[in-house]
Formats: C-alpha cells, sequence, structure tokens
C-alpha cells in the first residue's frame, strides 16, 4: 500500500474549517494539527514497516529438555523431537526449500534436528560448507546481542553429506553430530556440548540462536540462504538473533547420590587396576559438580571400582532414570563404559553399558549404544530405571567400570 494511504485522517475527507493555513499551529494545547498528524504517521511507518512486514518482532522459540537419551545418527528418531519451526526469511536468492528444525536440551547438550526437502543436493566445497547445502546453527550464548561475536557465540555448519562439521575459530571441541538421507532431502542432528559454549544450562535461560539452510543447486557455490531470524550478518553479528528458552520437561529433577564423596557408610572397593581408595581429583578434568571427581587408573582389561553397604540408600521408583556424568580421557579412551548398581539383594545385575561389553560382566546387561560416549568432554550417561530392572528396589552401591583406557566420573544419581 502507498504511504499516502496509510496516511490518517485524508487530508481530502476534512471539511474546508480544518484546513489550517498556518500548518504547524495546534487546534488546542494538547492536540495535532492535520499536517503534524500525518507526519506522525509517516515517520510510525518507517519506523514499524518494511515492505508490509514488521521487522521489530523478534522470532522465538523454546527447547523442551529431553525425555531420555539422545543418539546422534541423523534420523531424528528420538521421541523428544519436534520438527515444526520453519525457516522460510530469504536471505539470497529464491527460496526453493522447505526447512524444518527443532531444539532440545539436557543438562549436558544442546541438540539442533532440521529437515531440509531439497530436490538438487551437492556436497563438493571443501573447506567451505556454507557453499553447499547445509544447514548452519547461530547460538549468542550470553544473549547479549552483540554487533560482534565474543567466546560465547558460534557459528556452526553441518553440511549435507559429509562427515566433517566446521565451527568459527576451529572450537568444534565435543560437537556430535551426523546427517541422514529421508525422503525429499536430507536431515541433520547435532549436540553441542555447553561446555564448548561456556556456559551451564538452567530452565528457563534464554539464548540468542538462529538456524540457517544453504542451497547449493548447480554444484558450484550456494545459490540461495535462507534463515530463521538473522541477517546476511550473522556470522559476525549476533543482533538480529532470535530467542531461544530452555524448556524443563514435566519438572524433571535430578537426585544427587554419589558426588564429591561415597555415601554415608559406603565401603570402597576396586579390581583390575583401579585405586582403591578411590582416586578424587579437582582438576584434569574440572569437575562437572561440585569440587571433586573420581578417576579411574590407566589399564587394560576390565576395570572398575565400586562401593557397597551405603546406609545413605537410593530408592528407585517407575519411571525414575540412572544418570551418571563421565570424561572420557580422550588420548586413552576405553572400548566400553559400563555401570552397574547393587540393590537390597546384594544383587549386581544391574547393568548398562555403551559400546561392545569387553567388561566380562552379564549377562543380564542393557546395551544403550553401540558406541562409547564422546571424549574429551563431560557427557551425562543416561538410561531408564526399568531397562535394567531397578524399579522398585533399593541400592546400597554402585560400580563404575572400563575396559581398557582411562576416564574421570561425576555426579551420579537418578532423575524423576
Amino acid at each position: 500500500m502507498a504511504i499516502w494511504k496509510k496516511l490518517w485522517p485524508a487530508w481530502g475527507s476534512l471539511p474546508a474549517q480544518r484546513h489550517y493555513a498556518n500548518g504547524w499551529s495546534l487546534i488546542n494545547g494538547n492536540e495535532f494539527t492535520v499536517q503534524e498528524t500525518m507526519v506522525w504517521n509517516v515517520l510510525m511507518n518507517s519506523f514499524l514497516y518494511v515492505s508490509g512486514t514488521n521487522t521489530n518482532i523478534r522470532p522465538a522459540t523454546t527447547a523442551q529438555r529431553a525425555s531420555g537419551p539422545m543418539t546422534i545418527d541423523g534420523n531424528l528418531s528420538e521421541a523428544s523431537w519436534s520438527i515444526t519451526n520453519t525457516v522460510t526469511r530469504t536471505i539470497i536468492g529464491t527460496d526453493n526449500n522447505t526447512v524444518t528444525f527443532g531444539v532440545l536440551w539436557d543438562d549436558t547438550y544442546l541438540y539442533v534436528g532440521a529437515k531440509v526437502i531439497d530436490s538438487n543436493l551437492f556436497s563438493d566445497s571443501a573447506p567451505y560448507p556454507w557453499q553447499d547445502d547445509a544447514v548452519e546453527i547461530y547460538i549468542d550464548g550470553n544473549h547479549n546481542r552483540g554487533t560482534s561475536y565474543d567466546t560465547y557465540d558460534r557459528q556452526i555448519v553441518k553440511g549435507y553429506n559429509t562427515g566433517n562439521i566446521w565451527a568459527n575459530g576451529n572450537q568444534t571441541n565435543g560437537i556430535l553430530h551426523a546427517w541422514a538421507p529421508i525422503t525429499g532431502g536430507y536431515s541433520v542432528e547435532v549436540a553441542i556440548p555447553w561446555t564448548n559454549i561456556g556456559i551451564t544450562a538452567t530452565s528457563g535461560a534464554v539464548l540468542g540462536f538462529d538456524v540457517g539452510n544453504d542451497d547449493d543447486d548447480n554444484g558450484v557455490d550456494r545459490e540461495g540462504q535462507d534463515m530463521w531470524a538473522g541477517t546476511a550478518n550473522n556470522w559476525t553479528d549476533t543482533s538480529a538473533f532470535g530467542d531461544l528458552t530452555l524448556v524443563g520437561a514435566g519438572g524433571t529433577q535430578d537426585t544427587v547420590w554419589v558426588d564429591d564423596q561415597i555415601p554415608t557408610g559406603g565401603i570402597s572397593a576396586a579390581d583390575g587396576g583401579d585405586p582403591n581408595p578411590w582416586n578424587w581429583i579437582t582438576s584434569n578434568p574440572t569437575p562437572e559438580h561440585g569440587t571433586k571427581a573420581h578417576q579411574s587408573n590407566l589399564a587394560a582389561g576390565e576395570h572398575q571400582h565400586f562401593f557397597t553397604g551405603a546406609t545413605a540408600t537410593l530408592p528407585v521408583v517407575t519411571g525414575d532414570k540412572m544418570y551418571c556424568y563421565i570424561y572420557i580421557d580422550p588420548a586413552n579412551p576405553p572400548s566400553t563404559v559400563m555401570l552397574q548398581w547393587y540393590d537390597e539383594s546384594g544383587s549386581w545385575d544391574h547393568r548398562a553399558y555403551w559400546g561392545p561389553n569387553n567388561t566380562g560382566w552379564g549377562p543380564p546387561a542393557y546395551q544403550v549404544s553401540s558406541s562409547i560416549p564422546a571424549s574429551g568432554t563431560w557427557v551425562r550417561l543416561e538410561v531408564p530405571a526399568s531397562a535394567v530392572g531397578l524399579e522398585g528396589h533399593t541400592l546400597n552401591g554402585m560400580a563404575f567400570t572400563l575396559a581398557g583406557g582411562r576416564a574421570t566420573w561425576d555426579n551420579a544419581g537418578k532423575s524423576h
């Protein structure tokens, strides 16, 4: 609509006596003249509207807390995912893709999943993935909307048909990522450690956030780029990012059982080369929670440290999830990570493991993942209590078990 059609009141609709020749005189002490009203309308129109779009509305979305363990394989198969946000703001070229995304979080990671429907897919511009078909993730970790990047800001690019990931300043430490083909296009799944961004996640926290899509239709450089919220300057300027609020799922809360010390009454033990008394450390790595973490020795084969007989027991009820934080030594990763729980009847037959089971313990033993967790960063291990037969039991012991390698452990208990 032309600006003159948006002005009110329209000059021609006024009676002759309201056409003031002196222009800027006030009818009363608190009233605009016609000319002043029209000038005010022009100013407000230029402030609020550009081509009919209100550019001052900042897009916002939420990230629900993940309801269970996440497997980063690109398939977005976990029940927690809701891929409903749309990327439609054209930055470059013509928008000819359909792009949707969702965001989840837990204490260890921010998870971003996206689906791209695109009939022309190319991956031939390494090491510049933004020139191919790719999904871009932008994070303003301290939500200061700065016009230049600081240490809390990230641009992360996950390309179609590539095993690599790109981040500004090569800050890819601990990021898990994968892509997968889907009907009509591809999907990506990225887990970004909070330690990479340098912040601690809490329910209710707000981050600056954006998702973009790069579109290469002919195998040379990209022809198009869309954003959910921002501008062509996203790669250096966070001020146009949207808002992302972390939301707790159903009031989920952790009950911490092992943290900075063995639970009261517990008797420590070890085998296979692990130390007893336990090796409590305060650095290298910095504990995930509290002031201390406990560390395995570097050893071949099965090795573990554990406790039994705690009088400060842990009752497990229906719907609980068992958790523990682990930091795997990137120079000496184990082939198997295992957690074991000791119940009131004197049984250790409650086991969960990651990777192949090279410990010699089990069956029974529940395989959470065929791969061990990421190394060089704190990772939250989580398993439904029902999967390891713990619902209805009361625990007085726990074992921290590896096959080969070395790891540091912290903050273990249950969530509900």
